[in-house]
């Protein structure tokens, strides 16, 4: 049986392939990945039960390494944010800098 895959032929030698068998044989199972079958997406609940038929068109996508670096930079700010401010005596001891100490009387 012959599919398209991102713009390339690509034979598949089981006649009742799945979404699920497709991916699984080009290594991406596991990953975060949208399936287009046909010009309509296919949920990843249903990569096991969508069989794949003759001169289908099928695009995959992934997230890119810098989408992830983002996303995961995105999340530290965010729980950054979350934690509770200094209290003011450590921001103003921060401020004078290092070595420098309040001598009191």
């Amino acid at each position: 049986m012959r599919v398209t895959v991102n713009g390339a032929k690509r034979e598949i030698a089981l006649p009742a392939a799945t979404i699920a068998d497709l991916v699984r044989e080009m290594g991406l199972e596991g990953k975060r990945i949208a399936v287009e079958r046909n010009g309509a997406i296919v949920p990843k609940s249903r990569h096991g039960e969508t069989r794949l038929e003759q001169g289908d068109r099928l695009e995959i996508v992934g997230r890119s390494a810098a989408a992830e670096t983002v996303a995961v930079t995105a999340s530290r700010c965010r729980q950054q944010a979350r934690r509770r401010p200094a209290s003011r005596r450590s921001l103003r001891e921060r401020a004078r800098g290092p070595g420098r100490r309040k001598i009191r009387a």
